[in-house]
């Protein structure tokens, strides 16, 4: 517990700070394109898919989705990308099994997630714990 502490007193204090999460919150329904899934060492994960051209996927920092992080950008993206916005195992619209989550669990299935979607190059980028995933 004692590694957890600093983390929780950080957050609160950017909660007490009165500092906005989001500036303008943008319903998800209303900008993301529609959710599809796909299944991952037996669990489903949820996705969003937009766009052609070179492939951007982006993973999502913690205790949040895909909608929530990359509402305001993924369209945008979409000009310029094939964007793929995931939603991690245990996050979202994707499943929530009973399992270890740690950073390599959400590695592991992003380079699942991935191979089923038969995706070979691509660029990443993720906000958050999604850095961590990504950057690993």
């Amino acid at each position: 517990m004692k590694r957890l502490l600093p983390v929780l007193l950080v957050f609160a204090g950017l909660l007490g700070s009165g500092m906005r999460l989001c500036a303008q919150p943008v319903p998800p329904s209303s900008v993301m394109p529609p959710v599809r899934y796909v299944s991952v060492y037996g669990q489903r994960m949820a996705y969003y898919d937009l766009s052609n051209g070179p492939v951007l996927v982006l993973v999502h920092g913690f205790g949040t989705s895909a909608a929530i992080d990359w509402a305001q950008v993924i369209r945008p993206l979409a000009r310029h990308y094939r964007v793929i916005a995931i939603d991690n195992i245990g996050f979202g619209l994707s499943d929530k099994p009973n399992i270890a989550y740690t950073t390599q669990t959400f590695v592991d299935f992003l380079a699942e997630f991935l191979r089923e979607l038969g995706i070979t190059h691509f660029n990443l980028a993720g906000e958050s714990l999604g850095g961590q995933i990504a950057a690993l």
